[in-house]
């Protein structure tokens, strides 16, 4: 009897000391995993940037289990983890250390700057159960080996029924690894709120949810390179866009995306999580997902087409229309000395490429329009010709923040060709129109948009964040104390990071941010500062 009970003494001990080793366990460069069901303490032998994320367990209910009278601290305390960094194991289990941060999004990123420090990390004091954490060490002076973007990495161009298009945003270079990564909203396969951040959780789940998937229900992911939503810099620099076509979604479903990328495939190698965005698709079979359309390299949206016709023959019949239009238009802008050195630069910024560039968009935007999904017309901005107020009358800026759309039949179709009756237009932004305006050479072009506060609101839709004429950005209440009302998105607001469009743009917005943007960062806008400079020396020296 003796005997066994001092076996069973000693196996206590080992199991012990087996659990106090895995609590004080070193991190390194690999990623490595543990339970959090109590306050696990992590020895940290380098320098550098850990990051840390919850890859599975429960989601504490702030209702239910938080009094909303509490300090944001307490609150805070109850429903996150929380972490301490110390110089020593001593200072990691003082709670009240001046290192205490928390892991917000089921996800952290701490810079430890001094050799041998320790970190705690403590479970929601609200939480009942146990999670996962995943930490890794970043490698001296490198990245963090899983951080967060501050901005979405992905647009989403459109939807139909069972296809979403995407397009990444814009990288200097594109990643040698970059994962697209799609889940319902809702049900059970929608990613938690709680570990909106969290990579590991994010790849478990979108596991899950395949896994789920009927053999003959999977979703198809196909990526491509593409110039369409380049900007005038990426284009002389003959640098894409990555591209991806999901299909296999169900209609009228919402759906997240996450954009994930890492420079190779090492799972050491630092990788960055790029914020969600939202998508629902659509209801209406009418609308048809198309893009790479040669004749049109910026269309990447639904036209509406007759389920009678092939994609194939719809552009067959649009491209005749489109290509004698751009011909015809290109045979005028010849007839000025467009490469002439002296008398051929019209602009400090344009030139007559980009004159054509913007022609082509308007007329592949009032050519092939955009298809979406029917809402009553007291829910659009846009006014039916008999509704049109008289000139000079006031217009206020869409506050509430109404799409741009309009309802055709077969007599009112802009393009009557495709045989789709019944369906809905969101309308051309304005600005394809006066894009036109200010890029081209107005002697030899002589163009003219309709007056906003006319005829405009019929044919055309604006910026979320349009003055009450229809110009402009930042207007509308701009993008909000935060920066972050539109989703990340700034100035020229065609379409939201929550998957809301207001008017069909066609890359119209990208460019208008890009010649709007900080001269240090915008090549045209260097470009018009240096013309700029050089006009008032010349000035100077008369």
């Amino acid at each position: 009897m003796f005997a066994r009970g001092r076996r069973r003494m000693l196996s206590l001990a080992s199991l012990h000391v087996l659990l106090l080793a895995l609590c004080r366990a070193q991190i390194t460069t690999q990623p490595r995993r543990y339970n959090l069901s109590s306050p696990l303490f992590l020895s940290l032998a380098n320098t550098g940037n850990l990051s840390l994320s919850l890859c599975s367990g429960p989601t504490p209910q702030r209702l239910s289990e938080v009094d909303p009278s509490d300090s944001a601290l307490t609150q805070a305390r109850q429903l996150l983890p929380r972490l301490v960094l110390a110089d020593d194991e001593a200072g990691a289990r003082d709670e009240s250390e001046p290192g205490r941060t928390w892991m917000s999004g089921g996800a952290a990123v701490v810079e430890v700057q001094n050799e041998g420090s320790w970190i705690a990390v403590y479970p929601p004091e609200a939480g009942q159960g146990t999670w996962e954490v995943e930490a890794q060490m970043g490698a001296v002076g490198e990245a963090a080996p899983t951080s967060i973007a501050p901005q979405p990495g992905l647009f989403l161009s459109d939807t139909d029924t069972a296809a979403a298009l995407f397009l990444s945003t814009n990288f200097s270079s594109l990643p040698a690894v970059s994962n697209l990564t799609l889940l319902p909203s809702d049900g059970p396969f929608a990613l938690p709120a709680y570990f909106n951040s969290s990579s590991c959780y994010l790849t478990r789940l979108s596991s899950l949810y395949s896994a789920s998937l009927p053999a003959n229900s999977q979703l198809r992911i196909n990526a491509t390179e593409t110039r369409r939503g380049n900007t005038a810099w990426q284009n002389q620099h003959e640098q894409t866009r990555r591209q991806w076509r999901i299909d296999g979604l169900a209609a009228a479903s919402n759906y997240t995306a996450w954009l994930s990328t890492a420079d190779s495939a090492d799972a050491a190698a630092p990788k960055v999580l790029w914020p969600a965005i939202k998508l629902r698709t659509k209801s209406d079979a009418t609308c048809r997902l198309v893009s790479d359309v040669p004749f049109c390299p910026s269309v990447g949206y639904a036209l509406p087409i007759s389920p009678s016709l092939s994609t194939s023959d719809a552009l067959s019949r649009l491209e005749p229309i489109i290509s004698t239009n751009a011909a015809n238009f290109s045979a005028t802008l010849s007839t000025f000395a467009c490469g002439d050195p002296y008398f051929g630069p019209y602009s400090s910024i344009h030139t007559c490429t980009d004159c054509e560039e913007a022609y082509r968009d308007w007329l592949c935007a009032v050519t092939m329009p955009r298809c979406v999904d029917g809402i009553s017309m007291s829910n659009s901005y846009a006014v039916a010709p008999e509704r049109l107020a008289e000139s000079g009358t006031p217009v206020d800026v869409n506050s509430d923040l109404l799409p741009y759309v309009r309802t055709r039949n077969a007599s009112t179709s802009r393009a009557p060709q495709l045989e789709a009756d019944n369906y809905s237009e969101m309308l051309p932004c304005f600005s394809l129109c006066t894009s036109v305006l200010r890029t081209c050479p107005a002697p030899v072009v002589q163009w003219a948009c309709p007056s906003w506060r006319v005829t405009a609101r019929s044919d055309y839709g604006a910026f979320a964040d349009a003055g009450a004429d229809g110009f402009g950005a930042g207007f509308n209440g701009g993008a909000g104390e935060d920066g972050q009302r539109w989703g990340g998105t700034q100035r020229y607001i065609a379409q939201d990071a929550f998957g809301n469009a207001w008017c069909n743009a066609l890359g119209v917005d990208f460019r208008l941010a890009e010649i709007n943007a900080a001269p240090s960062s915008s090549p045209r806008s260097a470009r018009y500062l240096g013309a700029l400079v050089a006009l008032l020396a010349a000035r100077c020296l008369l």
